[in-house]
């Protein structure tokens, strides 16, 4: 076991010695984490910002619970981030959880990590050994810590229907991902359109329209309950309600004005702001150094509606950007 000494800042780096831990680089002072940590990528025994990685999948999966209303035989989690996910909303709804099948793990790596999606595919479908006593004519209540492609997903609620479930309820603890992500493995496509939730707005917007998306992003419009329906009809699934994005920031984020920024999501329920950004950076090149100059115009949410109500914040909580290079 270990005791916390202490959590790093932004980019600081430390050297741990026999003798002590010595920082090689000081922490910066503009915090951005990501909540996927909290989501998915966490070890469950570590903390963020001082928040539980367990403990916030347990709170989330209960919020899950408080606002569904489906009654099924048990609550399952697909291995490993969704089970504790699951056990929240098996506690708070009192459905009882089980594990309707078990993840084999010697020898199989995490399912994200290879770049051919064929073996990602594979992968996660070799991972999983069911359980028929716990599946057979069962109505099960499944979460998992996102849907991004939607093909891991697809075929896991195929296999359940195979080996004798019902149905299949699916509760993803991320809300839908409508952006790529360039910093996670996960999300790194070619295309955004490689999204299911992208894929299935360009066929309710029809080719070459310019798509408002914050009304895909809000729960409350009809836009996104239809996206929501059609995908839950495209990956055959019983029925499909996602973790809303203002819940999951309840339990990530302790409001106040020293809030890390969010910047999983680009849009918010909140009034934006443009701002244009300039820096200069050199660069080194082959045989010199090139002086840079950067553009970018962001735009940024200062506010937000959250669970306590319309509140301001001194950092923003999520952006969007555009950026260009130009050397000097």
């Amino acid at each position: 076991g270990y005791l916390p000494e202490r959590e790093l800042g932004p980019g600081e780096v430390v050297i741990v010695t026999p003798e002590g831990v010595r920082t090689l680089v000081k922490p910066g002072e503009d915090m951005k984490i990501c909540t996927f940590l909290w989501v998915y990528y966490g070890y469950p025994s570590s903390s963020y910002e001082g928040i539980s990685v367990e403990k916030m999948r347990y709170n989330c999966g209960s919020l899950l619970a408080q606002r569904d209303d489906v009654k099924p035989d048990i609550v399952a989690g697909v291995p490993d981030s969704g089970i504790a996910h699951a056990i929240g909303y098996s506690n708070e709804s009192g459905i009882p959880f089980s594990r309707p099948f078990i993840k084999y793990t010697p020898t199989w790596p995490r399912s994200f990590m290879p770049t051919i999606q064929s073996q990602r595919n594979l992968i996660a479908k070799m991972k999983l050994i069911p359980v028929h006593d716990l599946i057979q004519d069962k109505s099960l209540l499944l979460i998992d810590d996102s849907i991004v492609r939607g093909t891991q997903l697809s075929e896991t609620t195929e296999f359940l229907y195979q080996s004798g479930a019902k149905e299949v309820h699916i509760r993803p603890a991320c809300p839908p991902i409508l952006y790529a992500c360039k910093y996670l493995n996960f999300s790194r496509s070619t295309s955004e359109m490689d999204l299911i939730t992208r894929r299935t707005i360009k066929e309710l917007e029809g080719e070459g329209k310019n798509v408002n998306l914050s009304a895909y992003s809000n729960p409350e419009t009809p836009e996104f309950q239809e996206m929501v329906r059609r995908i839950g009809v495209k990956l055959n699934f019983t029925t499909l309600r996602y973790h809303r994005l203002d819940d999951m920031i309840q339990h990530t984020v302790a409001y106040s004005d020293d809030d890390p920024t969010i910047a999983m999501f680009s849009i918010l329920n909140g009034t934006a702001y443009d701002r244009l950004v300039a820096s200069i950076n050199i660069s080194p090149t082959i045989g010199c150094w090139t002086p840079q100059l950067g553009l970018a115009i962001q735009k940024q949410w200062f506010e937000g509606e959250t669970p306590q109500g319309k509140e301001n914040f001194h950092k923003p909580m999520g952006f969007q950007a555009f950026f260009g290079i130009v050397l000097v």
